[in-house]
């Protein structure tokens, strides 16, 4: 996964305290991964390596409890690169997390429909 290629090429959707980059591609022969995602928590906000860890760990834990519906038909045809990154300078709690992840996938989702891509 090019994680520039997330950056310069995707677009960005904000969901509370995350940041959502999402690039879509056209899914090739042999891949069978359909959706790839990355996890990042700004060091200039959180100099402690724990906490940006903790972070990580707890984001990592909501994006598996809400993942993607990989059977849709959408992604036989194409795959998605993500980053998800924690914008704010306070440390979350699981819950509220938990709930600005339900609400980014979301948005991420419809806004991948409505633009047809």
């Amino acid at each position: 996964m090019a994680v520039g290629a997330v950056f310069t090429d995707g677009t960005a959707i904000r969901s509370g305290g995350l940041l959502v980059h999402v690039k879509v591609l056209p899914r090739t022969e042999g891949e069978y991964e359909p959706v790839k995602v990355a996890f990042a928590v700004s060091k200039r906000r959180f100099k402690r390596s724990v906490d940006r860890n903790y972070i990580k760990r707890i984001m990592r834990e909501c994006y598996r409890l809400q993942k993607m519906n990989t059977e849709d038909d959408f992604f036989h045809t194409h795959r998605l690169h993500m980053v998800i990154s924690y914008i704010h300078s306070e440390r979350p709690d699981f819950q509220q997390l938990k709930l600005q992840m339900e609400k980014g996938l979301g948005k991420t989702l419809q806004h991948i429909r409505s633009n047809g891509i």
